[in-house]
């Protein structure tokens, strides 16, 4: 993995957690959907059992509205899956900087964790713009040429 990748990868991980959270959130509720679905309310089963039918139109959208849950569900897996990916990949690299140096864990913590500019990296590691950027530029290094190692 080049230098640039390992930034792409870095850069989604705030919003891959984000994203994670959002879409379990989201797959809650699209479960809790299709079980209203395929289990209707009593009231539903009364009028079945008093002598009402339901009509081929009715099971019709009731087959439709399934099939587009199950389509949604089946996407938002797919994005939760994704967001894991990044997630695992990029706590990785975390553990790999705090096991060589854990200046530069916090750094890549503070940036790319916590999503916090330079400046704010910089007045909290209590250091100049030039020397979070030695750290973090050397971090890219260890993690380039681990990855390649790797291979």
């Amino acid at each position: 993995m080049t230098k640039d990748e390992i930034k792409k990868v870095l850069k989604k991980y705030y919003y891959a957690k984000y994203n994670f959270y959002q879409l379990n959130q989201e797959l809650t509720e699209i479960e809790y959907d299709i079980h209203k679905i395929m289990h209707p309310e009593p009231v539903a089963i009364i009028e079945l059992c008093s002598g009402g039918k339901i009509s081929d139109p009715t099971f019709k959208i009731v087959q439709i509205k399934q099939d587009v849950y199950e389509r949604r569900k089946k996407r938002c897996i797919e994005n939760i899956n994704e967001s894991a990916k990044v997630i695992d990949t990029v706590e990785a690299m975390f553990g790999v900087l705090l096991k060589h140096d854990p200046r530069m864990y916090r750094i890549y913590h503070d940036k790319y964790a916590l999503n916090k500019t330079w400046d704010e990296v910089c007045c909290n590691m209590y250091c100049e713009w030039s020397q979070v950027h030695r750290v973090h530029a050397k971090g890219l290094n260890i993690l380039a040429n681990l990855k390649e190692g790797t291979k």
